[in-house]
């Protein structure tokens, strides 16, 4: 692929932009500004999304190291950066206990590798419902497709085994929590809308 030099671009715009006083030339520069910094946004967020998936591929060649083999159990603990996920906040704490709430939105990405020939299930630890209408309405789609999602305690969430395909791939886990709290009513304390309070995140064979 050729490109273009930055001396024929900037030459172009010269050409374009030739009459800056003008009204129209004034538009102009203000399409190609907005144009330029969508591209640019587009660009970070695609670099982002392609770091955030070698970051999660390290996670489980890091974990088959330890074994030789396909790792039993993948843990994904509140106080890491958690730059493969969106729809958390900040880390926070319960005693000594690490957590993230889900929030602002209803829903919360996972985006991780995981070797999905083997039957793998999706757990969330959760210290607290936020509103008690969450029990029993939290709803968990893989890469769009719904999947069981079931209070299996009064703080444990586990799916059913993840759809099985040939390959290791790059997953998507969509945790959609209907009721939210906080906000207005919150204000006193945080000001943060909130989902659900999660202590843990895992995922594990079911085999």
């Amino acid at each position: 692929m050729v490109m273009t030099s930055y001396t024929d671009i900037r030459d172009q715009i010269g050409k374009d932009l030739a009459d800056l006083a003008s009204a129209d030339a004034q538009a102009r520069l203000i399409d190609q500004l907005a144009e330029l910094r969508f591209e640019i946004d587009r660009v970070k967020a695609q670099q982002r999304m392609l770091l955030t998936a070698l970051r999660a591929r390290d996670i489980i060649v890091r974990e088959q190291s330890i074994g030789g083999g396909p790792p039993r159990v993948i843990a994904l603990d509140p106080r890491d950066n958690l730059d493969m996920t969106e729809g958390f906040h900040k880390l926070d704490w319960d005693a000594d206990i690490a957590v993230r709430w889900t929030g602002p939105g209803h829903d919360t990405l996972i985006r991780i590798w995981l070797d999905r020939t083997i039957p793998v299930i999706f757990e969330l630890g959760l210290l607290s419902y936020g509103d008690a209408r969450n029990r029993g309405a939290v709803t968990l789609t893989v890469d769009g497709l719904p999947v069981s999602f079931e209070q299996v305690d009064e703080t444990l969430l586990r799916s059913a085994p993840l759809p099985l395909l040939d390959q290791s791939l790059y997953t998507e886990i969509l945790v959609h929590v209907p009721f939210l709290t906080g906000g207005a009513e919150n204000a006193a304390e945080t000001g943060e809308v909130r989902g659900i309070c999660v202590s843990h995140i895992r995922f594990f064979s079911g085999t």
